[in-house]
């Protein structure tokens, strides 16, 4: 038997066989009219620091970031926020800890020095740019704005490193721990101001420009939700806590609690039919979807409308969902079981590839039936609900949201811990 330690890489997955639901571009599209900035992988404020730092400093003449001096630049920071403690939400920290030891230590373009398969893709360049530049600190070919200057300057004062010299040298391929401990010394200082940090938690949280009017509203309930402690970091708490909230968000935030209800009860439907290879319907709809009557809120299962989200794909895959679900709230069990299938098929056509399960002459066919998942005991959805559900909630970006704003108030002390 052969084991693999390291993350699956989703581009290597057969075509298709993510997100088989196509749910993500619908709690997306819902997401984005409440948060027009943050994605859910921009979730570190220490990556948002060093990612306006690496493109500030790895500027040619022109302004214009290089991406060989912001790959130097991410490497030696990131040995040096490991070095530091800092580790939480780096990117590349399995091969940064393999390799913090070496002297010298390896940097640049080289294999040996890589930190990631594919750094300039799945590192901050690649992760970290279009939430920047959606918050308005940077633009078109990642330059910093003004704005982003003026931020870059507040967590980085004063003149830039002289080790950047070296590490921005074509010629170099490498940096004694001797000469490491100036880079360890600057990471030190960046992470030090925490007012300059939390002003760009602030702007980031704020949205920038051009964010959408309940961000602002939203960052105000935030700060009220995570309290004095920042303990109770949940996203569909936070969604439950805006019941009382001004203005449109509260309106909204209830349909974002429907349509929430509604994904997870579609996911825990569909990974559990993937386990029914060889069953009919008749079946299924037993031993499996009439016992989900218990459901909580099983008669308001419905899919409220998003006129305010626009896009043919959107409204078909959300129209084709809205068809399960009120199959399921009105009773026709069958009928829900085929709506599912059927949207899942469509889902997986569309994608190229191909569906995971289908019906052959009135029996499951299942192809993929190792992501089949067990379905909910009656205890869960009759004892504790809301503590079932919480894991299964979509994310809606909320999730780096509320992750971004505790890093910033709770920054450099633990949460509960009284503010110095």
């Amino acid at each position: 038997m052969t084991y693999f330690f390291t993350l699956l890489d989703d581009s290597l997955r057969p075509r298709g066989s993510r997100d088989p639901l196509g749910l993500e571009l619908i709690w997306a599209g819902v997401g984005r009219r409440m948060i027009g900035n943050l994605t859910t992988v921009t979730a570190q404020l220490d990556n948002f620091t060093f990612a306006l730092l690496g493109f500030h400093f790895a500027r040619d003449e022109r302004g214009v970031p290089q991406w060989e001096r912001f790959q130097c630049f991410e490497q030696l920071t990131g040995y040096a926020r490991a070095q530091l403690g800092r580790a939480d939400g780096l990117l590349g920290r399995r091969k940064i800890r393999q390799q913090q030891d070496l002297d010298p230590l390896p940097f640049g373009a080289r294999a040996q020095a890589a930190i990631l398969d594919n750094q300039r893709q799945a590192g901050m360049w690649g992760l970290y740019a279009s939430a920047l530049e959606a918050s308005g600190l940077l633009g078109r070919e990642r330059r910093a704005t003004p704005e982003g200057l003026t931020m870059a300057g507040r967590l980085a004062p004063g003149k830039a490193p002289a080790w950047l010299g070296k590490a921005f040298d074509p010629a170099s391929a490498g940096m004694s721990q001797a000469e490491f401990a100036q880079v360890v010394d600057s990471v030190r200082g960046w992470l030090r101001p925490r007012a300059a940090r939390r002003a760009l938690a602030d702007w980031l949280l704020a949205g920038g420009a051009q964010a959408p009017e309940m961000q602002q509203v939203l960052k105000e309930r935030a700060q009220a939700y995570l309290g004095a402690d920042g303990q109770a970091c949940s996203v569909r708490r936070f969604l439950a806590s805006l019941q009382d909230a001004p203005g449109p968000l509260q309106a909204y935030a209830r349909r974002v609690e429907q349509i929430d209800h509604v994904c997870i009860f579609a996911n825990v439907v569909f990974y559990g039919i993937l386990g029914c290879h060889g069953k009919d319907r008749a079946a299924i709809v037993r031993d499996h979807l009439a016992p989900l009557g218990a459901w909580p809120g099983m008669e308001q299962l419905r899919l409220p409308a998003f006129p305010e989200v626009k896009g043919r794909h959107w409204a078909e895959r959300a129209r084709r969902l809205g068809l399960f679900a009120a199959a399921m709230a009105r009773g026709d069990h069958a009928g829900a079981l085929d709506a599912l299938v059927g949207h899942h098929e469509a889902v997986a056509t569309a994608r190229g590839g191909a569906p995971w399960c289908h019906w052959e002459d009135g029996v499951l066919k299942v192809v993929s039936s190792g992501a089949a998942k067990a379905w909910p005991a009656r205890q869960d959805l009759a004892e504790d609900f809301e503590a079932w559900a919480e894991p299964r909630t979509m994310d809606f970006f909320l999730g780096s949201f509320l992750a971004v704003m505790q890093q910033s108030t709770f920054d450099g002390r633990q949460p509960g811990a009284a503010a110095p």
